[in-house]
């Protein structure tokens, strides 16, 4: 599966069967080294955090069956910190994704308090992404969630402003970022095409948003091929 499948292949899944074999366990320990090199993080993967799940649930949905999980944290004084483990968090869930696991980022639906006791002095916990086997078809309660979802997301014309004809590589980046996931899915960031460049911005420029905006770069840097620089506004580089 390449990253682009795996981009149209992810949805959010809540509901797990059990634990990672050892041979998805060793790709996924090998994919969070390379995140932490690459964006100078502190991603761990638990393998069983079911105690940071037990009894929480909330309005936007509930989890069961719950091990692993990825801690996505990193120094708190670093700049760019939620938008680099938004890119890097992202870049793991689509690794799990190729492996025909369930993912689904989660912000505030879990014990936080007992997360990030466990986090190194002056590490900030961002995030934290459940991650295991799933069943092939989605029960009930993921299913109706999804539909609310789904009601909710915006289409890749409703992501983009632009000025004059955009080149393909362009359309074909947004459409990728339009399958990205966001807090509460409320898709915030905005591709933008004028005088030949294309940017990438949210429009509060908070930590939640930032790490939206990491997603959503990562997608769209897989569909159009390059790079985006860091930070809200920051130019794309599209590949030779």
């Amino acid at each position: 599966m390449t990253d682009l499948e795996a981009i149209n292949t992810r949805t959010a899944r809540r509901t797990y069967t059990g634990q990672l074999n050892k041979a998805d366990l060793r790709r996924l320990e090998h994919a969070v080294l390379e995140a932490n090199l690459e964006g100078g993080l502190n991603i761990t993967l638990l393998e069983d955090g079911a105690d940071a799940f037990g009894g929480v649930t909330n309005s936007y949905g509930m989890f069961s069956g719950v091990r692993s999980l990825f801690v996505v944290a990193g120094r708190g004084k670093e700049a760019d910190l939620f938008e680099k483990a938004g890119h890097a968090g992202e870049r793991l869930v689509l690794e799990a994704v190729k492996l025909g696991l369930g993912t689904c980022w989660v912000g505030g639906t879990f014990n936080r308090d007992k997360i990030a006791a466990s986090l190194p002095h002056g590490q900030v916990l961002v995030a934290v992404i459940t991650v295991g086997p799933i069943k092939e078809g989605r029960g009930l309660l993921e299913k109706a969630v999804g539909r609310v979802t789904s009601r909710k997301r915006k289409s890749a014309e409703e992501l983009m402003e632009v000025d004059g004809t955009p080149p393909a590589w362009f359309t074909a980046g947004v459409e990728a970022a339009a399958c990205a996931p966001s807090s509460n899915g409320k898709q915030p960031v905005r591709f933008h095409w004028k005088d030949g460049v294309a940017t990438a911005a949210v429009p509060d420029d908070s930590p939640v948003q930032r790490v939206d905006l990491g997603i959503a770069k990562l997608h769209f840097e897989i569909g159009a091929g390059g790079r985006f620089a860091l930070g809200n506004g920051a130019a794309f580089t599209p590949a030779e």
